[in-house]
This record gives structure tokens, sequence and C-alpha cells, in this order.
């Protein structure tokens, strides 16, 4: 991992942080699902003015709960794979990750964040990962890279 997830209190006094999880991402490397899903959106497009890739939101199936889902956004991508109402499987590449052409000290990385309500701690991915594919149960959530 190269950035965590993390809460901030901004200048203006606002509260802020990095909302989400960046994984570090070989050079040319994939971007995998971590669940079972549907794609809700495409985004192929830069997400901002800075040019950080394009995006991804996937509804996953939470383990244990075939009825329910939980939406992530995977973000810094590039050459996406998938299209929106697209089912995606376990371990399925959605996309390259983006490296950034400007910025050569870019370590190329995918982002994952859970949308949705409740605090930045409760939107924390990492609480309902369980590791590298090869590491756990089939039917667990994986990191959204090879590892």
């Amino acid at each position: 991992m190269i950035e965590t997830h993390r809460q901030t209190l901004d200048p203006d006094g606002r509260l802020g942080g990095h909302n989400g999880v960046d994984f570090a991402v070989c050079p040319g490397g994939h971007v995998i699902a971590i669940g079972d899903g549907v794609v809700s959106r495409v985004h192929d497009i830069d997400v901002n003015p800075e040019g950080e890739g394009s995006m991804l939101i996937i509804w996953h199936v939470i383990p244990g709960e075939p009825q329910a889902f939980r939406s992530y956004v995977y973000g810094q991508v590039s050459n996406i794979r998938v299209r929106s109402d697209e089912h995606v499987k376990r371990g399925q590449i959605l996309a390259d990750a983006w490296v950034s052409t400007t910025d050569p000290r870019w370590v190329p990385r995918v982002h994952l964040q859970i949308l949705g309500q409740g605090s930045i701690e409760q939107r924390n991915p990492l609480r309902f990962l369980a590791g590298c594919r090869s590491q756990v149960a089939p039917d667990a959530l994986i990191y959204p890279v090879e590892c």
C-alpha cells in the first residue's frame, strides 16, 4: 500500500482526508475486481484537472449476504475493460493502473474507496478486504491488485 485511509483537519477547520486506500501496482499492472459484482458507472475520462486517470464504480456483493451490496470506487485507472451494467467476477481484470505522463515520480496505483453514508472510518475499505487473492478464502473480498 502507498497511502492509507486517514482523517485530517483542513487549514480552515473543515474535516477532510483521504477517503480510501491507494494500492501500489507494478508498471503495466492490472486492476482486478475485489469480488463479484455489477459495474454501476464508468468514467473513462480524467476525473480532475490534475489528471488522475479514469474511475469505475462497482456494486459488490457482501460476502455472506448474497442479497446485500456495497458500492466501491476504483480510481486512478486507465484502459478500462468493462462497461456499465456488466457483471464482473472476483479477480477479473477491470483496467490498467493509470500512469502519469507528466510526473515521473508518480507511482502507479489504484485508489479504492467505499461510497455511501457513514463516517470516514466506516467507509474504510481495508475493513472488508481479506488480503491477496492467492491467500484468502474463495468467497472473500480481495485486494484490487495482484500480489
